[in-house]
């Protein structure tokens, strides 16, 4: 239900039956009831009877007032708030490439309870060929440094057909899971045209 719907945020269901948990004092005839909560108390709450675009605005001004009440209010100069945003931006760039790493390796490797169907299927992969691969899913990857990166592949599975199968593998994988930018993703669909017949 989660992905069905594209919800972005954290969902919690409640098992207490039609009402909801008993403390709460909710009305099953209501349609949809909206809780605003600040540090365990009910800032707002809305009993919509008949949900319409005109409840929208309602609900977001009283959920903005919590959001402003709990943001602490920055600290520095413009210039130094400038450069801790752009240190925080590095640290999350850098951050997502170790995580796209770290999930790449995850892949392969077999996990404790036995191997997985689809790794029983398919055979080890070439360490280099991985290696070479992680250079697609940099999120800061520039067009040149893709480019390098699809030559230098290229190059290192041109004289085996093991190597081109194994590629096209990795790539399929790396695609369904969305990993790189989209510099990197455009990239990785060209070649697994190419190197997936």
């Amino acid at each position: 239900m989660v992905k069905s719907l594209n919800l972005r945020s954290p969902l919690g269901i409640s098992f207490d039956g039609k009402e909801g948990p008993g403390s709460y004092g909710l009305n099953r005839e209501v349609m949809l009831t909206i809780l605003v909560v600040h540090e365990s108390k009910v800032a707002a709450n809305f009993a919509i009877v008949s949900p319409n675009e005109t409840d929208a605005p309602r609900i977001k001004a009283a959920a903005d007032e919590v959001l402003k009440a709990s943001a602490p209010a920055p600290a520095g100069t413009p210039e130094e708030l400038r450069s801790q945003v752009a240190r925080l931006q590095e640290e999350v760039a850098t951050l997502r490439e170790e995580v796209a790493a770290l999930r790449l390796k995850v892949e392969q490797a077999r996990p404790q309870g036995g191997p997985r169907r689809a790794e029983m299927e398919r055979p080890k992969e070439d360490e280099n060929l991985v290696n070479l691969c992680r250079r697609l899913i940099q999120p800061r990857a520039s067009q040149e440094q893709i480019d390098e990166a699809v030559k230098d592949i290229e190059a290192y599975v041109a004289s085996s057909d093991d190597l081109k199968k194994q590629y096209a593998g990795i790539l399929g994988r790396v695609l369904d899971l969305k990993y790189g930018n989209e510099l990197g993703q455009a990239a990785m669909r060209k070649q697994l045209e190419k190197y997936g017949k």
